[in-house]
């Protein structure tokens, strides 16, 4: 994408170049969250916004998304607490989340999860907006707000990407769906 928003190329050439250093659990997580990304990167390039949030919210979930039992599950919103907390530690250095870490400091607080959780929770508004069918494609209806919150996924779901690469011996839980063969 013009501007480095998203960076599918860039990160599909380190992957192509470490994959076989990855456990096969990250292995298939980056490559289906890179897929997702690559083709919210097509609709980008075409103003396909309502195309591209759904695309990237996909890239996100592939790339946290665990299978457990459904006696273990914990909410949505625990799931995404819990995986926002090991990103933000792996990422010590806020080398990536600069962005993250000027929305904490503008809100005068020093929890990065919790003001990460907050956005998440009110773009899952959204997310079910769409997926549920309670938009119209392409509506002139809340563009300001999906354009922010595309925006938005534009630039997290290939920080994810990068943070889940970057430490390959984390353990990210099984994800969702295996590949059976």
């Amino acid at each position: 994408m013009v501007g480095g928003v998203m960076d599918y190329e860039r990160l599909k050439e380190r992957q192509r170049a470490e994959r076989h250093g990855y456990p096969e659990n990250l292995g298939l997580r980056v490559h289906r969250a890179l897929s997702w990304l690559h083709r919210a990167e097509q609709l980008a390039n075409a103003g396909d916004v309502d195309g591209e949030f759904i695309f990237l919210w996909i890239a996100f979930n592939a790339a946290y998304a665990t299978d457990i039992e459904e006696k273990y599950r914990e909410s949505e919103q625990q799931t995404f607490r819990g995986f926002l907390e090991k990103l933000t530690e792996l990422d010590k250095a806020r080398k990536r989340f600069d962005a993250f870490h000027a929305a904490k400091v503008a809100l005068g607080r020093q929890d990065t999860v919790t003001v990460l959780s907050i956005v998440l929770s009110r773009i899952y508004v959204l997310r079910n907006q769409l997926v549920h069918g309670g938009a119209t494609w392409d509506s002139s209806v809340n563009r300001e707000q999906l354009r922010d919150c595309t925006n938005f996924m534009a630039k997290l779901a290939p920080l994810v990407i990068e943070v889940m690469m970057d430490h390959p011996q984390t353990l990210w839980g099984q994800g969702t769906y295996p590949v059976v063969t």
